[in-house]
């Protein structure tokens, strides 16, 4: 590499004085205590790195004798809530202002949201709160223009941009950094050929991928545990190995306070630090998993203590091993801890007594031989209006070797929506005139029995298309086919996290609880916000369960 290219990629050189001027230098860590604003309530204030922070962004970002970084990949993991997003935010604008010129930087997510809203947000915020800054313009005088998808350094000419995947879209680019936020949802073919497209780039001086990310799913989540395994394999870094490369001897910086920048390692030079690297591939990883990784101020204490007990009541199992413990898990777990379910139960709760104006919303799944039939019935909780109530279930078991006769659900349905006879026989219609000429009361006409207040029926349309065209044709009753797709696992989701909340409440039906128990919650590999009711084993009965999460989710978005 020529001198001149060295140059090249070092603003502070190419632009004159104007960073030096400021009183920095090209160490990674002063600059972002002097320069990265951050929020602090309704004020700001400087980000101010942990010891263990400064270490890892000192040694992965300081330059070898031939003046260049030594690792092309930099993986930083470690648990929820502990400044992953704002380190990398803080990475990127260092990289813009102070490590290239007229050069490209890359926020990248699984989608443009995701891409706009990690790093890229926490980029522009950072901006917007140094002193200066002209909110009318988006302009920090001399240094940065800020628009919705980009923030271009004037400094340097570099620019930052909000990237979803698109491999094609990116062909031919030639970053000088990429940012990648949670790298384990990057599971799709087009996703893995968007970071093969995105590898780091020969011709420039120094092109670097950093990665920050939570821990993945045994069985998927593909890429990143490619690169995981790959960095278990290389070099472990001793504490005196780190100490000693990134201390200063300063005060706060020296050897010996860096031994114990890891503090359970109790300031031993030979104990290993969570820190991995691979010169000859140019990976350094930094995975920080378990108890011990909970390092921040915010994360300890008495305060910590109840942040964690309240997230490992709300969170499945596999989603606070992974967010709190950042630990490789399964991607299935209990849909809900049986204790949060019996804490919904509502002694105070009525049935629902026919006539009742109470507005209710059915959810109906239906099955011929293996499963259930399933209905339940919710509606807004009497006392608590935001919450639900479950206030009735019905289920049909085909016999052994049989089959569900759909006339009986058929019928418990018309009887709900129509009234009819004592017996649960429905008043007829003038589409379906005849009548159970088997019950005296239906002889006779004696359908004293009046309707409930249906003004809903989601049903799972696998199954059931015919039964509620019927129903929907005959004007009995508002009824719509329920996406099994997002839908469905938005409103899982929900229900899941309704029941953790004490926002739905029951009678203690033993059928629904059986489903409960019998229920699994499988994460989304690539969003954590959504969840899919599946079976624990394949001879366990859910449909109840499916039922309860169509309804509620009705119920929540009708104005009732």
């Amino acid at each position: 590499m020529s001198a001149v290219a060295t140059k090249l990629h070092r603003p502070s050189d190419l632009l004159g004085l104007n960073t030096l001027e400021r009183g920095q230098n090209d160490d990674i860590c002063d600059w972002i205590e002097s320069n990265f604003y951050v929020p602090a309530g309704r004020d700001r204030t400087l980000l101010n790195l942990m010891l263990h922070q400064k270490g890892i962004l000192r040694f992965a970002f300081t330059r070898d004798k031939t003046d260049h970084f030594p690792y092309t990949t930099i993986i930083f993991s470690t648990v929820k809530k502990s400044g992953k997003t704002t380190i990398g935010a803080a990475v990127g604008r260092w990289f813009a202002e102070t490590q290239t010129s007229y050069s490209s930087i890359l926020c990248l997510g699984n989608d443009e949201r995701q891409a706009t809203e990690r790093a890229f947000a926490f980029i522009k915020n950072s901006i917007a709160l140094t002193p200066g800054y002209d909110k009318k313009r988006d302009i920090l005088r001399d240094r940065w223009k800020v628009a919705t998808t980009y923030a271009l350094c004037l400094e340097s000419g570099t620019k930052i941009e909000a990237v979803g995947v698109d491999a094609a879209g990116e062909a031919g680019g030639a970053p000088a950094l990429t940012l990648w936020t949670e790298l384990w949802g990057f599971e799709t073919r087009e996703a893995v050929e968007f970071w093969n497209e995105l590898t780091p780039v020969p011709t420039l001086p120094d092109s670097i991928r950093w990665v920050d990310t939570y821990a993945g799913y045994d069985g998927g989540s593909d890429l990143l545990r490619s690169l995981y395994d790959k960095g278990k394999e290389s070099r472990q870094l001793t504490n005196d190995e780190f100490a000693k490369a990134v201390c200063r001897n300063e005060v706060g910086e020296t050897y010996d306070d860096f031994l114990f920048a890891f503090e359970e390692l109790r300031g031993d030079p030979e104990a290993s630090v969570p820190i991995w690297v691979n010169e000859a591939s140019g990976l350094f990883m930094y995975w920080d998993e378990e108890i011990v990784a909970r390092r921040m101020p915010w994360l300890r204490g008495v305060a910590g203590e109840r942040y964690y007990r309240e997230q490992e009541a709300q969170l499945p199992p596999n989603a606070y091993n992974r967010f709190h413990r950042n630990v490789w898990v399964g991607d299935e777990s209990d849909f809900v801890p049986m204790i949060s379910w019996n804490n919904c139960y509502d002694p105070s709760l009525e049935p629902l007594i026919p006539g009742d104006k109470t507005p209710i919303v059915l959810g109906v799944d239906a099955a011929s031989t293996g499963d259930c039939f399933g209905i339940v019935a919710v509606s807004r909780h009497p006392k608590r209006h935001d919450d639900v109530a479950v206030r009735a279930c019905r289920k049909w078991t085909p016999p052994k070797g049989g089959i569900i006769d759909y006339s009986e659900p058929e019928d418990f349905l018309r009887w709900i929506c129509l009234g009819g006879c004592v017996n649960g026989h429905p008043r007829p219609t003038q589409y379906r005139p005849a009548i159970h000429d088997d019950c005296p009361l239906c002889v006779i006409g004696r359908w004293d029995v009046p309707l409930h207040n249906v003004v809903h029926i989601a049903y799972d349309a696998y199954q059931l298309v015919d039964m509620m065209q019927r129903i929907y044709r005959e004007d009995i009753a508002w009824a719509e086919g329920f996406s099994q797709q997002s839908a469905r696992l938005e409103a899982d989701r929900r229900l899941h996290d309704l029941i953790i909340m004490q926002r739905i409440a029951h009678d203690g039906d033993p059928d629904l609880k059986e489903h409960i128990r019998n229920a699994n919650g499988k994460t989304q590999k690539d969003q954590d916000s959504t969840m899919r009711i599946v079976k624990r084993h394949p001879d366990k009965k859910i449909d109840l369960v499916v039922c309860l999460s169509m309804a509620t989710d009705k119920c929540l978005e009708l104005l009732l």
